[in-house]
């Protein structure tokens, strides 16, 4: 039986398509406002889809699931920038909460969700201090 699809937060629906066999680009600006805080990916943004190790991917799925791909589309901006919308800079920990929320936005269920958020914290450290 297929599985069914995840029901997507009409705020998430980025327009993407395919860069490399990586990475995705973001076609046009995305706002999002989430947290208090405004988060305003530009058009031509790169990314690489929600960091999740291979082996998770029978558990969660693969990184450029249409439910994954807002919330890490936003995550990246946030490990590259440091920063939200105004400027305002923000820490590690607040990117990683803020990913966490916006997959509860698209019904990605509290153990999938935990298991992405609790990768993220784990294996993160070094991607924000580049």
């Amino acid at each position: 039986m297929a599985k069914k699809p995840k029901q997507i937060d009409h705020r998430l629906k980025p327009v993407t398509k395919a860069y490399d066999h990586n990475h995705r680009v973001n076609l046009q600006n995305f706002t999002i406002y989430v947290r208090t805080k405004l988060i305003i990916v530009p058009a031509n943004f790169i990314f690489d889809g929600a960091s999740i190790p291979r082996p998770a991917w029978s558990i969660v799925g693969s990184p450029f699931q249409p439910e994954f791909e807002g919330p890490a589309m936003a995550h990246d901006l946030l490990y590259e920038t440091h920063q939200v919308g105004g400027g305002i800079f923000i820490s590690r920990l607040e990117a990683d909460k803020i990913f966490r929320e916006l997959l509860a936005w698209n019904n990605i269920g509290p153990v999938h969700r935990q298991i992405m958020y609790r990768g993220v914290r784990l294996g993160g450290r070094g991607a924000w201090k580049r």
